[in-house]
């Protein structure tokens, strides 16, 4: 009988435990799972995922999605694909699907509708959870912060918008764009499409079905609340090196805010917009409180 393979993990050095550690300090984390690849190709080594996050706005998912592009390489070295449709106009085409096939790891601002048309091979899903009215909370701030930035002609308004008007006021606003952003949006996401909204109740009770039963689907779930175990979980069962806590990237913050702390603001914010944000969080609330509850159970 031949040999079994040897396990990659027995030859690399042991990751050091840094808390706050950051995605500049990912050197060891590249040269880890180079050598994994190396090995994999070998034969060495069992053979490398294909990592999919499908990553829902604003809910903390560019701290994992930096980490594991660390781990794979960037989107130039062809072994990242990010694919977006989180705007109004963003579309995935042909060339992207192909990219997306041959990648290890894709990522992005995708829908369901989108993960189904993915040719997967082994690989691993996840995606990451927030509470739906901090989610809104931290789409505006996110809004307003970039509004300088931003080279999107169809949304300049929406940034505008952002940049003059309070949140519960934004939200208040009939506008089918800032819908798109908020309404539910992770339900929609995840049972469909970014675009595909509603009209009655028995519409949105079958999305949010949808939604639960695809959560359910998924390899990985992780929530902010306890995100270093979720993703700990993630890298473990994607081969790749378990750091203790990962700094945070992304993180949204305002010049408004100054004196008063993130959680005081947010807080207060959800309690001052609880009108306007109910109806553009009730089935998100749901689905949230569903995934909690999968947690609890150790189904996901």
């Amino acid at each position: 009988m031949g040999a079994n393979p040897i396990s990659s993990a027995g030859l690399l050095p042991r990751m050091p435990r840094v808390r706050g550690l950051t995605v500049p300090s990912f050197l060891r984390v590249r040269l880890s799972t180079r050598l994994r690849r190396s090995l994999s190709r070998k034969g060495l080594a069992k053979p490398a995922l294909q990592i999919v996050f499908l990553h829902i706005p604003k809910a903390a998912g560019t701290t994992a999605k930096d980490y594991l592009v660390a781990c794979v390489g960037r989107r130039r070295s062809r072994k990242t694909v990010f694919l977006s449709e989180y705007f109004p106009n963003d579309r995935v085409s042909d060339k992207d699907f192909k990219m997306a096939d041959a990648a290890q790891f894709v990522s992005g601002h995708f829908s369901w509708d989108t993960l189904q048309r993915l040719s997967l091979r082994s690989s691993l899903t996840f995606t990451t959870l927030c509470d739906p009215a901090e989610r809104l909370w931290s789409v505006y701030f996110n809004l307003r912060m970039t509004a300088d930035t931003n080279h999107r002609k169809d949304m300049q308004e929406v940034y505008q918008l952002a940049q003059d008007l309070d949140p519960e006021a934004f939200f208040a606003l009939d506008d089918w764009r800032i819908r798109v952003l908020s309404d539910n949006a992770m339900v929609r996401q995840l049972a469909g499409g970014f675009n595909q909204l509603p009209a009655t109740e028995d519409e949105w009770q079958e999305r949010l079905a949808q939604a639960k039963q695809n959560l359910l689907s998924l390899d990985h779930v992780c929530f902010k609340t306890t995100f270093d175990q979720d993703f700990a979980r993630v890298l473990k069962a994607a081969r790749f090196p378990v750091v203790q806590a990962m700094g945070r990237q992304n993180v949204t913050s305002d010049p408004q805010l100054a004196g008063t702390s993130k959680s005081e603001a947010r807080a207060q914010f959800i309690k001052e917009a609880w009108p306007v944000l109910e109806p553009l969080t009730r089935y998100d609330r749901e689905l949230y409180a569903f995934g909690l509850e999968l947690r609890e159970a150790g189904k996901i």
